[in-house]
């Protein structure tokens, strides 16, 4: 037996909407529910729909992210391999003229160097002090990793960027050359933020960015963040700018190591500047200041 079905006007292209939505969703049950709903206002109540999350093709393909784990370094393994990630992704080619390839001796000096900090600073006798990397086995790319200092070789999924932040002592004005301005804020200051070439122009950095500013202010309870930034790195001044950063001052007596293309890594002078971020604003503080 045939059983005619009366669809209101608008049914199907409704329905062909909520499909395509669902191509974008990231929750596809609720797209599900939107469905049925409409396919039973329409009078279709003899069909059962069942949605699993369909791969993405055409423009969900150009617009979606992949699925990435964002989280806080747990041993000290997960810190030395974010050194070593650090140091190509931020390292070469730095702003300001660095080299384009490191040399072996350049890239052993400053990885060493590198892993050394991130010990000492984001180790684990600290609570308020992380290192978060954003890595993804969506990649399909398995990385070996090599610890310089124990020769012990490891594999573990593809790190696409990281972002340290800890609290510390925060100059609320610039400090002088003796190092005596008294406004100094115990704050949370965000840094060693880099993303890998291949992931960059993705949204990687914000997305790590706001996974600082949610431990910072869920986790840790506070309201503001800090971050150093220098001057002629445009790209990420643009980007601190856009979430919501304000400089405060700036230090035209700061300094920085660039690795040269003669094998040397020189220290040269730079302009730091010092940003701050309300967290209470949300949206406002690309508008409002602190």
């Amino acid at each position: 037996m045939i059983r005619r079905i009366s669809l209101h006007p608008l049914a199907i292209p409704f329905s062909f909407f909520l499909l395509a939505l669902s191509l974008y969703s990231k929750d596809s049950v609720i797209v599900k529910k939107l469905f049925d709903q409409r396919l039973l206002l329409s009078g279709v109540s003899a069909f059962e729909i069942t949605f699993t999350t369909p791969p993405v093709f055409g423009l969900g393909s150009i617009f979606s992210k992949p699925s990435n784990a964002i989280q806080p370094c747990r041993n000290t393994d997960d810190l030395k391999n974010a050194g070593a990630f650090f140091t190509d992704a931020f390292w070469t080619d730095k702003v300001g003229g660095g080299s384009k390839k490191l040399s072996t001796p350049q890239k052993l000096q400053l990885q060493r160097q590198q892993i050394s900090e991130f010990q000492r600073r984001y180790g684990f006798f600290n609570d308020q002090a992380k290192l978060i990397t954003c890595q993804s086995a969506a990649t399909g790319k398995v990385v070996v990793k090599k610890d310089i200092e124990r020769g012990i070789v490891e594999k573990g999924d593809e790190i696409m960027g990281c972002i340290g932040v800890e609290i510390d002592d925060v100059f609320g004005k610039r400090p002088d050359r003796a190092g005596k301005e008294k406004q100094i804020e115990f704050a949370p200051l965000m840094s060693n933020l880099a993303v890998g070439r291949t992931f960059r122009r993705k949204g990687l950095a914000e997305d790590l960015v706001k996974a600082v500013e949610t431990m910072v202010r869920k986790e840790w309870g506070y309201n503001s963040c800090y971050l150093y930034v220098e001057k002629r790195n445009k790209g990420a001044v643009k980007l601190y700018k856009k979430m919501g950063y304000w400089p405060i001052w700036e230090n035209k007596d700061a300094t920085t190591l660039l690795p040269t293309d003669n094998g040397r890594i020189l220290e040269t002078t730079t302009t730091l500047v010092c940003m701050k971020k309300n967290l209470k604003l949300g949206l406002l503080s690309r508008f409002v200041p602190f």
